[in-house]
């Protein structure tokens, strides 16, 4: 197996020559030409290398005109390659270089003959092939199905870099930014060979360069140019483009794009260095002044000395969700100084009414409140629930309410009253986080339904004043009118920490395994499983025979919705 293809296709010239002038082309259409192939493919994709060699000799033998001879060549040389055999593989890249010259395998063929010849020290010989393989244009192939051409650009781009490094280390400049040069996407190139050219303080030649970029490119390595300064400590460099775009007299959105990038650079060297770009963008770039004000507020509005510029920002610009973001942090600083009038008032003056007056409402017992007032708290809430921004700001309103009576209170009955409340008045409203926009991380909402949340919270209520009667009556309710919803799998489970209290163990268990049965795949049902092996020594339990506690008639369960009292 080890005769050139180009002399077995000879032999088998002169064979079919003299079987008359039909008989190549009857054995070129021959299905068995094509199953050979095939075989000898699977045997390849299966690794079986010398298989698959064999079988592709075969092949190529079978049928010198074949268009798929170029392929099989290449998994010849390729399967040596595997096997280690690194000489046999660099002459069977040599037939696929010499027999298919302009063959896209053959691309490929370079590539991994460069690689041999350094497995074999042969570096000068894998340098003329790499050179070969980057001087080949390939097309820009980061993914997709196309595996041939995702594969033609790795190649290239793995030759390139070894190529440079190369001639780095050989102090060959010219010949890496030559090298370079070659990479298909010109920001890629751009930014290797400024690499290089800043290394050898050419800094006049990084300009050149940026003048060959053109339209979006030009203004990607500028940016660049512009990083790279920053993050290399050139602050001269980096200074003179920042005064140079400040004057730019006919600014635009790009403009806007390289001066932000040139000041975000300045914090390579130190904070001081930033604030003053940032202020340089205030005085003497009018189209990125709010932003830069802004910027500036962001970060320095906790420092107390900073208050009076804040101030200034929102008389400035008036309104507008930064207008809104500063009257924010001026009202916390006013809270943490104790000054709670002077903050709701800050707050009030926010451009949204309801957003103001929920900060206001929480100056009296809010997380920043120096001094809590919950009476005071609560009344403004339900002043803020009767305002009606909304219904869901309303019911968060009333929420509020039911949790300082319950939590911070401990008043069980207003508690429960309250979260009454919501259940009859604003039992369809869902609240999502979204809802909120900016905002919802200080306002501290979870994602809820309020009508089985409210349900649900009335039992906890009761339940913790060791009301069990009480508390397993609105747990009943609950799983009654919400039978399918994740609150009713938590009020079943919490159920069984009543008839605990109750000290009734057998009960307890026995909602317990009503809570695996009915609401099986749950986190209620896995909480419930983790408490019967621990508590109770019960483990894998079987639940298809066991009882459903909550299990009722229709009529009875329309008479307990009518009258809870007969829960009890």
């Amino acid at each position: 197996m080890s005769t050139r293809p180009i002399l077995r296709r000879m032999v088998f010239l002169l064979a079919a020559w003299a079987c008359g002038p039909l008989a190549g082309t009857a054995m070129a259409g021959d299905a068995r030409i094509d199953e050979l192939f095939e075989t000898a493919l699977s045997a390849y994709n299966l690794e079986r290398w010398e298989d698959s060699a064999n079988k592709l000799n075969d092949f190529m033998a079978a049928d010198p005109y074949d268009p798929r001879n170029d392929q099989a060549q290449y998994c010849v040389a390729r399967c040596s390659m595997h096997r280690k055999y690194l000489n046999k593989a660099i002459e069977e890249f040599g037939y696929l270089v010499e027999d298919f010259p302009d063959s896209t395998y053959t691309a490929l063929g370079y590539h991994y003959r460069a690689q041999c010849y350094l497995r074999t020290r042969k570096t000068d010989k894998a340098i003329e092939d790499m050179e070969t393989v980057t001087k080949i244009a390939v097309k820009i192939h980061y993914g997709g199905k196309d595996a041939m051409l995702r594969q033609l650009y790795e190649n290239h781009r793995s030759d390139v870099f070894w190529l440079a490094n190369h001639y780095l280390k050989n102090k060959k400049h010219d010949l890496a930014i030559t090298v370079y040069q070659r990479l298909p996407h010109p920001i890629e190139a751009f930014r290797h060979v400024v690499n290089v050219y800043y290394g050898l303080k050419q800094f006049d030649k990084i300009r050149e360069l940026i003048d060959t970029l053109q339209g979006t490119y030009r203004h990607e390595g500028f940016k660049f140019l512009i990083e790279f300064y920053g993050k290399s400590k050139a602050f001269n460099q980096l200074k003179g483009i920042f005064s140079k775009l400040l004057q730019e007299k006919e600014a635009d959105r790009l403009t806007d794009d390289l001066i932000w990038t040139t000041a975000s650079s300045f914090n390579n060297f130190g904070r001081e260095r930033w604030e003053w770009a940032v202020r340089q963008i205030s005085a003497h770039y009018p189209r990125m002044a709010r932003r830069a004000d802004f910027e500036l507020a962001r970060h320095k509005w906790q420092e107390a000395a900073f208050i009076d510029e804040l101030e200034l920002f929102v008389i400035k610009y008036r309104t507008g969700n930064d207008v809104n973001a500063v009257l924010r942090w001026k009202g916390i600083v006013l809270e943490r100084q104790g000054k709670d009038e002077e903050a709701r008032k800050t707050y009030r003056r926010m451009s949204d009414p309801g957003i103001g007056h929920w900060y206001a409402a929480q100056t009296y017992a809010g997380p920043h409140a120096r001094k809590k007032n919950y009476e005071a708290a609560i009344a403004e809430y339900i002043k803020f629930r009767k305002a009606f921004y909304s219904q869901e700001w309303s019911a968060l309103a009333q929420w509020q309410v039911a949790v300082i009576y319950w939590k911070n209170l401990k008043q069980v009955e207003k508690a429960v009253e309250a979260f009454r409340h919501i259940t009859k008045r604003f039992a369809a409203v869902q609240v999502k986080n979204q809802h909120y926009g900016q905002h919802h991380y200080n306002f501290r909402v979870a994602d809820r339904e309020y009508g089985p949340d409210a349900q649900l919270a009335i039992g906890d209520v009761l339940r913790e004043a060791k009301r069990y009667d009480d508390a397993i009556m609105e747990y009943r309710i609950l799983v009654s009118k919400h039978k399918k919803s994740v609150q009713a799998s938590w009020a079943g489970y919490r159920t069984a920490f009543c008839y605990e209290g109750k000290d009734d163990p057998d009960t307890a268990v026995a909602v317990l395994k009503s809570v695996l049965r009915r609401y099986p795949k749950t986190a209620a049902a896995s909480d419930a499983h983790t408490r019967l092996e621990t508590k109770y020594d019960i483990a894998d339990v079987e639940v298809s025979d066991a009882i459903d506690i909550f299990e009722v008639t229709e009529e009875d369960e329309k008479n307990y919705l009518e009258d809870p009292d007969k829960m009890k």
